[in-house]
């Protein structure tokens, strides 16, 4: 079977070559690659070296090197078309019905070739009329904004002049009507066949290898739609595609993040600026496929929205489309612009400090959800609020990594106990009653009784949770709470499969029954009811992992630094800035 090779590249560009290795290899990170034990030679120390930016992997023992299909071939002798396959379905990336070899197959793969060849000669005329006496505003437009002779280059950016003048020019080349309708860059309406962009500044759009798949045009006067893109074509799909894609695998070589801004103008100027690698949606929300494209050169990209409510909106689709896409290491950053205003205007404006500053201190996708679907005003009813959060776990059900769902539905609820928590008419320091004896409040301590509650009651749990307990911190001033820790792991070690009851009883025997009454208290209980006997041990393990990512989350100074700089948005002053410096030193200090 043949397969053509736009559909090889975009196997290419789809597949994280870590994921075909690491079947095989145990990689671990090392820098911006993975390294691993060459599975091509005997070795014991790791030289086998692999890269999801350039997708390849080398070895600098055997020189064994390639892409993913040669690994493939290489590890387990499969043919390139068997390698092709694979990586075909672990993509979900259906084959060419038609046999490649047919006659049609042939006649798609030539067309596209001249869509190709179209699309180049047509960003190369465009940047000629640029430079000539009909692209004299388009180049005093692009003057004013401050986008340099370079940068000009850089993008080719060109222009499209009124009339019939691309249709005319490329008739003369030789190009039949149906292959420039075919291109997107003629259109066909009520009144016979048109250049699509006319008196337009030209963008064009690239494939991430470097070829011109697309144009977008903008006007300079009032005329509608400001911004015209190409139609879908068989090189272009709005929502496999972004503007400057092109350019991120060589700019993240020196650059880790990637910003995703919301035009075209956004993007050059931050480019221009030295801001790293930026790149914009083609007129759509963001979209699945663009996520994993971003994924493959920067694990956390950052997405940066005006502060409008349109800018607010996008940040909310966003938020939660990625959410049943989260996988360990990979997720989006947020932030949010002063109102009016984006990046090409601030740069413009002069306040690229600002910029730098909001874009180095983004909002993790966390305190995104909450800031849009948590009110600031609490909810003064205990069933109000008991509807928010059910509102909110349910949102975060969404997350189909388990390894995800579990520290971020602990964050939820440590912040909603928090937040709901009553401020007024109570004493500074609240308290409990444990066994009788009134105790200071103290959060951590309740979340470790709660862990060793959940252990006791559910022993068979230690099989999942072992490391974790294992490594629990515990103070000093709790020696007794740290000795029975080391008595129920050693005693389920020598009995595995000791039940509630013997435990117990091994417990008391040694003398921790009066600490064994403050754990498996109906106080305890009252805080956590997943910790009781009675609970299934799939409840009991849930909780139990909802409860020490709460022990594990870091200090709240990351939220108050995330407040000053909302306020920062929303009005600039040198007094919010002030606290803001003082406040991210302290933060790093801690």
């Amino acid at each position: 079977m043949f397969f053509g090779p736009e559909f090889i590249d975009l196997l290419r560009e789809k597949v994280r070559i870590s994921e075909v290795i690491g079947q095989k290899v145990t990689l671990k990170k090392q820098g911006r690659d993975l390294v691993g034990l060459c599975p091509f030679h005997k070795e014991k120390s790791p030289s086998f070296q692999v890269s999801d930016t350039r997708g390849a992997f080398h070895c600098f023992g055997c020189h064994a090197s390639g892409d993913a299909f040669r690994f493939l071939m290489d590890a387990y002798s499969y043919t390139f078309v068997d390698a092709v396959k694979e990586v075909a379905r672990m993509t979900n990336t259906p084959l060419p019905v038609q046999a490649p070899s047919s006659p049609q197959e042939k006649e798609q793969i030539d067309q596209r070739e001249t869509l190709y060849k179209i699309h180049e000669e047509a960003c190369q005329w465009f940047q000629q009329q640029l430079q000539s006496s009909k692209g004299y505003n388009a180049r005093q437009y692009l003057e004013k904004r401050g986008i340099t002779d370079g940068t000009m280059r850089q993008f080719r950016l060109g222009y499209a002049p009124s009339g019939h003048s691309f249709q005319t020019e490329f008739a003369k080349r030789g190009y039949s009507e149906k292959d420039l309708l075919a291109s997107g860059i003629l259109g066909q309406g009520d009144n016979g066949i048109y250049d699509r962009f006319r008196d337009r500044l030209m963008f064009p759009i690239f494939s991430p290898r470097g070829r011109v798949i697309a144009f977008g045009g903008r006007v300079f006067g009032d005329a509608l739609p400001k911004y015209l893109n190409s139609p879908e074509t068989p090189l272009f799909s709005k929502k496999n595609c972004l503007f400057g894609s092109h350019m991120l695998r060589e700019m993240t070589k020196n650059q880790p993040k990637v910003y995703v801004v919301e035009g075209y103008m956004d993007v050059i100027a931050m480019v221009q600026a030295g801001l790293g690698p930026a790149v914009a949606p083609l007129g759509t929300a963001l979209t699945e496929e663009q996520i994993q494209m971003l994924w493959k050169c920067c694990p956390e990209p950052v997405l940066c929205f005006d502060g409008d409510t349109a800018g607010l909106n996008a940040a909310k689709r966003a938020s939660e489309r990625v959410l049943p896409l989260l996988k360990p290491g990979h997720s989006l950053n947020f932030t949010l612009l002063p109102k009016g205003e984006d990046p090409d205007s601030l740069i413009r404006g002069g306040a690229l400090p600002l910029l730098k500053d909001l874009l180095n201190n983004a909002q993790p996708l966390f305190q995104m959800l909450w800031s849009q679907h948590v009110p600031e005003v609490v909810p003064k009813t205990p069933e109000q609020q008991a509807l928010v959060r059910k509102q909110f776990l349910e949102l975060l059900e969404t997350i189909t990594d388990n390894t995800i769902k579990f520290p971020y539905k602990a964050a939820a609820n440590d912040k909603f106990f928090h937040t709901f928590r009553p401020k007024k008419g109570k004493k500074k320091e609240d308290s409990i009653q444990a066994c009788g004896i009134l105790t200071k409040f103290d959060t951590k301590k309740l979340q470790r009784y709660i862990l060793f509650a959940t252990i006791l009651n559910h022993p068979s749990l230690l099989v999942h949770v072992e490391e974790d307990f294992s490594r629990l911190e515990i103070p000093s001033s709790e020696e007794e709470l740290n000795q029975l820790r080391d008595e129920i792991l050693l005693k389920i070690n020598e009995q595995p499969g000791l039940d509630k009851e013997a435990l117990r009883y091994h417990i008391i025997s040694r003398g921790y029954e009066r600490l064994l009454a403050s754990i498996q208290s109906s106080d305890i209980y009252q805080h956590a009811s997943f910790a009781k006997p009675q609970s299934s041990l799939e409840d009991a393990r849930e909780g139990w992992q909802d409860v020490w990512y709460m022990l594990e989350e870091k200090d709240m100074l990351a939220v108050q630094r995330e407040e000053l700089r909302r306020q920062l948005i929303e009005s600039f002053d040198s007094d919010t800035w002030t606290r803001f410096n003082a406040l991210q030193h302290q933060v790093v200090k801690n």
